[in-house]
């Protein structure tokens, strides 16, 4: 089966050669690029963090260490 792989490029062939292993046929086309903008660290306490792709992971990375820490007992979905 002819499948349309639109990953990210660094992802998309990690992908692509899931799909060959399971015996299809991927077309890349990378539609999207994946950017870490600059943000303000939020204030205030958290119920709970949200992440909605591994690249969150890499956003929280780069906030400041007292961010990070307000975040750190919150639960994870």
């Amino acid at each position: 089966m002819l499948t349309l792989v639109t990953r990210a490029a660094d992802e998309a062939q990690r992908t692509a050669d899931a799909l060959r292993a399971a015996g299809h046929e991927p077309l890349l086309a990378p539609l999207t690029e994946i950017r870490i903008l600059p943000m303000a660290a939020p204030e205030g306490r958290f119920d709970g963090v949200v992440a909605t792709s591994a690249h969150a992971f890499a956003a929280l990375a780069g906030l400041p260490e007292a961010a990070r820490a307000a975040l750190a007992g919150a639960p994870l979905f």
